[in-house]
């Protein structure tokens, strides 16, 4: 997940065909890198975390997700995980 400018750059450039790329719609925010073939829910996960760090975010985040072309796949709208659902992600 890139958290500024630069790393949402080097995410995208470093991107495979066969990856999804999670964004913010509308707003700044971080770049989100999934590898394989996720499961709908795992990509919503995916989502909700990257959402936890859209500065000021409250209620649900308008999120994209793309190939790496940036076609777009999907759109969600998802509530950020919170800090205690975030912390049981840690390993």
């Amino acid at each position: 997940m890139g958290k500024n400018d630069k790393d949402n750059k080097q995410l995208r450039d470093s991107a495979r065909e066969d990856d999804l790329v999670i964004r913010t719609r509308g707003v700044p925010g971080p770049l989100t890198l999934v590898r394989g073939r996720p499961a709908p829910e795992d990509i919503r996960l995916a989502a909700a975390l990257a959402a936890w760090y859209v500065k000021k975010a409250e209620g649900k985040v308008p999120m994209a997700v793309e190939d790496v072309s940036m076609q777009l796949k999907q759109e969600l709208d998802v509530e950020p995980l919170s800090r205690v659902e975030i912390e049981e992600l840690r390993i």
